[in-house]
């Protein structure tokens, strides 16, 4: 019987493998909660407005070709290309007014913009395209204005030129910049090089708001009332300030930095990948935590069954293995507990709420056990402890694996220092005797 002790050692670390199994079962439920929820944040945007990216304004101005055969007789193209012209200056002031709506349990954040745009048109950078093989169309210009989501308007568009209101019209000239949009139609006075621009958008929509600069001098900023922003796009800002009655960011933005020039002819760039803006957070994503939670139950589990190993050895108090396998058990429904009511209330009132029944069941289960109440109490203490620490390593997103290891070697010392007196044979022959 002197091996007993060891039997019984390898029996508790055969539960600790099973019980790590049902943590891949409870990550499906917590993936099949994210995927419900983001169903629900797309049904709702998709009747609101998706994510908008504004690209422009900017000129398209058609021209057609004079093609010349090997005779030298000449024939104009009928087919029309466009020059596009990007402004010689933007600047966009922009307020977003987040809101949010409910469906069911969960949370969808929205948002109203009003975005001031102003700037000017320089007919002078048209120069080098323009040549005596082409025929332009001036009185065919327009002035196009990339929006993704056509939804999202709220309000006419007017833009103002040099002191002349023109209305706006669904739908781009073309599509060699944009994919959708809306068009002014333009017609171009080439007496005239300088056009002034302004022009006020009301536009709503979810997630994510940015801009395309696509000036030679490219100013944008951004104001909002949301304390959680997350800045996206090529351009982290110039100026940010964030705090939690909002945030204020700035960009200011050159041609030089830009891998595209003022103005070219057909679709020959691609400018998407130069947005600067951001995505509006909706705090912080307990189903996130949830899931950085399940990563550290192994921890929960070794931690918890070294605990009641190390009491039943020092104390001679024998735990039937069942007792461990019902112990497991409430370790598993733990997560799945903080799962539940993380979708209700946070994350930290979630896990406290889980961790308090917890270790009182894992307690005053071990009462009935031990009868007595300083070792219940003693356990409860100790897996408040060990709940309290690991609860802090999640919360330390960057320092998570330091402290993690300084603490687990922390815990081993403690370990190492109280089992080296114990007499595990003679441990063995106790525990015999009390019908282990």
């Amino acid at each position: 019987m002197k091996n007993r002790i060891y039997v019984k050692l390898g029996a508790i670390i055969l539960l600790i493998f099973l019980f790590m199994i049902p943590r891949w079962s409870i990550k499906d439920l917590v993936r099949e909660r994210v995927n419900l929820s983001r169903d629900t944040q797309r049904e709702v945007s998709s009747k609101w407005a998706n994510s908008q990216v504004l690209t422009g304004p900017y000129m398209s101005i058609p021209f057609s070709q004079i093609l010349t055969d090997k005779d030298g007789v000449a024939d104009i193209s009928t087919t029309k290309k466009y020059i596009h012209l990007m402004p010689k200056a933007m600047n966009v002031k922009a307020i977003m007014n987040p809101e949010i709506r409910k469906r069911s349990i969960y949370k969808v954040l929205l948002y109203n913009s009003v975005i001031d745009i102003d700037g000017a048109f320089d007919l002078g950078l048209l120069s080098i395209l323009i040549n005596d093989e082409m025929i332009v169309h001036w009185n065919e210009a327009s002035i196009n204005l990339g929006l993704s989501d056509l939804r999202g308007i709220e309000k006419e568009i007017i833009m103002d030129v040099n002191g002349d209101s023109l209305l706006s019209y669904s739908g781009l000239s073309d599509t060699d910049v944009a994919s959708r949009g809306i068009h002014i139609p333009f017609p171009i006075d080439t007496n005239v090089n300088i056009y002034n621009y302004s022009t006020q958008i009301l536009l709503k929509g979810s997630s994510k708001w940015s801009v395309i600069p696509v000036a030679k001098n490219n100013t944008i900023e951004l104001k909002s009332s949301h304390p959680s922003p997350s800045f996206v796009g090529a351009f982290l800002p110039d100026y940010r300030k964030v705090c939690k009655t909002g945030f204020e960011a700035k960009w200011n933005i050159l041609s030089l930095n830009l891998d595209y020039p003022s103005s070219w002819i057909g679709d020959q760039y691609k400018i998407t990948e130069n947005s600067v803006g951001t995505r509006l957070l909706s705090g912080v994503n307990n189903y996130d935590k949830v899931n950085r939670a399940i990563k550290y139950s192994s921890l929960f589990i070794v931690l918890t069954f070294t605990l009641l190993f190390f009491i039943e050895i020092m104390k001679r108090t024998p735990i039937h293995p069942i007792h461990y396998i019902l112990i497991g058990i409430n370790l598993v429904l733990f997560f799945i507990l903080l799962l539940s009511l993380s979708e209700f209330v946070s994350f930290n009132l979630s896990y406290g709420i889980a961790t308090i029944l917890t270790i009182s069941m894992i307690s005053l289960f071990a009462k009935s056990i031990t009868k007595s109440f300083q070792l219940s109490a003693f356990l409860f203490g100790v897996l408040f402890l060990v709940y309290g620490f690991i609860f802090v390593i999640m919360q330390l997103e960057y320092f998570s694996l330091l402290v993690g290891s300084l603490g687990l070697v922390f815990i081993l010392g403690i370990v190492m220092y109280y089992s080296r007196k114990i007499d595990w044979y003679g441990i063995s022959k106790e525990l015999k005797e009390k019908h282990l």
